[in-house]
């Protein structure tokens, strides 16, 4: 939460600073590295934006999900950007505007000690849960010009997302007890709600 607020504050100085316009790069193919440390879950995502004017754009972003630990997790996410680049350094970096979808989908599946019974035996259980996410945001950002045809899209975004989780092969009399809960149950809210929502943008690639 600190870094994305920093990066907002950093990004709302950036249009003081702007000199002049620039063309959109036609095409860009970039890699996302913050989405491989989202605990959940990580994510390896491409993207592709593809100039539509002058100063639009837009970018279709996705990719599979996994997981470093034991677990084993099937999913993908999935982005979709509208962008608006305004004045730019004199440098060629460009800051934008835009606006911005986001699906999240995934399954976890996990094995873990469960009460049943009212505790009066104890089993080891597979279960899962599923999750399905979807973001809506506006986009403030900028995309800077590392040299050659090296580029970087540092940017934040806020706005709203909605939540559906739910769990899959659990008897009704079980309760999962012990490290599991906390690794599965208390990190990972169980039910349908919504809620702020706030990120940070780090793509590295290329552009031409």
């Amino acid at each position: 939460m600190r870094a994305a607020l920093f990066v907002w504050l950093w990004l709302l100085a950036a249009p003081a600073f702007s000199q002049s316009e620039t063309m959109v790069l036609r095409h860009q193919l970039k890699f996302s590295l913050l989405d491989m440390f989202d605990p959940m879950p990580p994510s390896f995502l491409l993207s592709y934006e593809q100039a539509i004017a002058k100063d639009f754009s837009i970018l279709a972003e996705g990719g599979p999900s996994t997981s470093y630990n034991s677990d084993k997790l099937r999913g993908y996410k999935l982005r979709g950007e509208l962008r608006w680049y305004a004045k730019t350094f004199d440098s060629g970096d460009r800051f934008y505007l835009g606006l911005q979808g986001r699906l999240k989908n995934y399954s976890r599946y996990k094995t873990g000690t469960f009460c049943r019974d009212d505790c009066n035996y104890f089993q080891t259980l597979e279960h899962q849960l599923h999750s399905r996410i979807w973001t809506a945001n506006f986009l403030l950002g900028s995309s800077f010009l590392l040299g050659g045809n090296f580029v970087m899209d540092l940017g934040g975004t806020l706005g709203w997302r909605w939540a559906e989780r739910k769990t899959k092969g659990i008897p009704q009399d079980a309760t999962l007890i012990g490290n599991g809960s906390a690794g599965f149950i208390d990190l990972e809210r169980i039910g349908t709600f919504s809620t702020l929502s706030m990120g940070v943008i780090l793509r590295l690639g290329l552009g031409w």
